[in-house]
């Protein structure tokens, strides 16, 4: 008995919420986002489903590679910054991966 009273109780503490991850569906997605450009810095800004984690951002004008940029996700919030991208693209088109931290 009292080794099924600690299972349990072992199984209950590590479903806690207050232990579990803020990843909501188990991959930190980015949601929704947005981008603008001023002289050659290019801005994305978005919001994920996870608290946080570094953003690795490859972007593309359409089909055509253009760079990849670092971005940070701090409360949901996403901020990425490209410094050097010589032309604004016509259709900005993202992939990414993101590690969590």
């Amino acid at each position: 008995m009292k080794k099924l009273i600690l299972a349990t109780f072992m199984v209950a503490l590590t479903a806690s919420p207050v232990l579990a991850c803020d990843d909501h569906h188990g991959v930190c997605e980015i949601e929704d986002w947005t981008w603008y450009q001023t002289a050659s810095f290019l801005t994305i800004e978005g919001v994920a489903n996870c608290d946080e984690g570094w953003a690795k951002i490859r972007l593309y004008d359409g089909d055509k590679f253009i760079g990849v940029v670092d971005g940070r996700i701090e409360g949901h919030g996403l901020q990425a910054i490209h410094l050097s991208i010589p032309v604004k693209p016509n259709n900005l088109v993202i992939k990414y991966s993101i590690e969590p931290g």
